[in-house]
């Protein structure tokens, strides 16, 4: 039997691998996943940033992928209300520039279904969660987790 943190590793690799396969499309010709002539919805959209008083990890991080249909997406969601949550893949449904996903109730941690609704504009995704009254901003880009000053952070507390 895995002891937990390894099983966490696992977990993850195997999440990182295949959002991976999925990104490069498993195949499948993804030509048509634009929500313009220009802009790909596919890719990395975050609001996820440090606080330096706390040293909290703020914000969401969504990164859509294709699935093996046509037409078929995932958004990888993580939030991170002080420090970062587990992330989920869920199913994406996408009509035009408009996007809907729902993040399943969580009885573990006593947290409800949320629902995700919003738009693709250029350059970032602007919507709100039914459970929230504020409207979120990500903006594309490569992933927070990506960035070498977190990283440099994170390692120095060690």
């Amino acid at each position: 039997m895995l002891k937990p943190h390894v099983y966490l590793k696992v977990t993850q690799l195997g999440i990182i691998f295949l959002s991976l396969f999925l990104l490069v499309g498993g195949g499948v010709n993804h030509s048509s996943a634009k929500t313009t002539k220009t802009e790909r919805i596919t890719g990395c959209y975050s609001s996820l940033f440090y606080h330096d008083e706390s040293g909290d990890i703020l914000g969401y991080e969504f990164f859509i992928i294709p699935g093996p249909l046509e037409n078929e997406y995932y958004v990888m969601f993580q939030e991170s209300p002080g420090w970062p949550q587990k992330p989920l893949l869920v199913p994406l449904k996408v009509n035009g520039n408009s996007i809907e996903f729902t993040v399943p109730r969580d009885e573990k941690f006593n947290k409800d279904e949320m629902i995700f609704k919003g738009k693709i504009i250029p350059g970032k995704i602007v919507g709100q969660f039914n459970s929230y009254n504020e409207k979120i901003e990500l903006k594309k880009g490569e992933s927070y987790w990506q960035d070498l000053e977190y990283n440099s952070k994170r390692n120095n507390k060690k």
